[in-house]
């Protein structure tokens, strides 16, 4: 569940087209809502790596309801990615 004002800590799963997960990739993140022009009031980090291609990603806020874009920009061994998830609240 996805709740205003609190920090959060995801899971992001990454894994190639063949599925074989992704390890040590270097992730950075960022965001914000594109209707106000403004971006996240954190700065997420990807923290741990969980095995299996499995991150933690730590620090995610949402600060006040509507639109909100989370960009995950991905570089490994496996090759480079990005993913934008968009996120109503």
């Amino acid at each position: 569940v996805v709740r205003q004002g609190e920090l959060q800590s995801w899971l992001l799963t990454l894994k190639t087209k063949a599925g074989v997960p992704v390890e040590g990739a270097a992730i950075a993140i960022s965001g914000g809502m594109p209707l106000h022009s403004h971006g996240l009031p954190t700065s997420p980090q990807a923290t741990d790596y969980l095995g299996d291609g499995r991150y933690r990603i730590e620090g995610v806020k949402f600060t006040m309801s509507g639109w909100w874009q989370l960009h995950f920009a991905i570089s490994a061994t496996a090759g480079s990615d990005t993913v934008l998830f968009n996120v109503v609240l």
